[in-house]
């Protein structure tokens, strides 16, 4: 199935788009929608744009993990289940 059957079917099931503020499966299903869509524009921006965007991105994964592995590293550590 394209993604734009999709799409239209969901729509369809939602029963349109009425009253987005009363209704959360509206208001979730075109959350999520933008969120895929801006997934899937990342590629299509210019070079240097895209450049910028994914070095941004994986500075801030790595902050992240860097930040788990000291809070994994100090509970486990202070539970006395480190290995070794």
């Amino acid at each position: 199935m394209s993604p734009l059957v999709y799409l239209q079917e969901e729509i369809n099931r939602l029963g349109g788009f009425n009253n987005l503020a009363d209704n959360d499966d509206q208001r979730a299903f075109i959350l999520v929608t933008l969120l895929h869509t801006s997934d899937l524009y990342n590629p299509i921006k210019p070079f240097h744009i895209t450049k910028k965007w994914a070095n941004r991105l994986q500075r801030e994964f790595n902050q992240q993990v860097s930040s788990h592995v000291v809070v994994l590293a100090t509970s486990t550590h202070a539970h006395g289940a480190w290995p070794g």
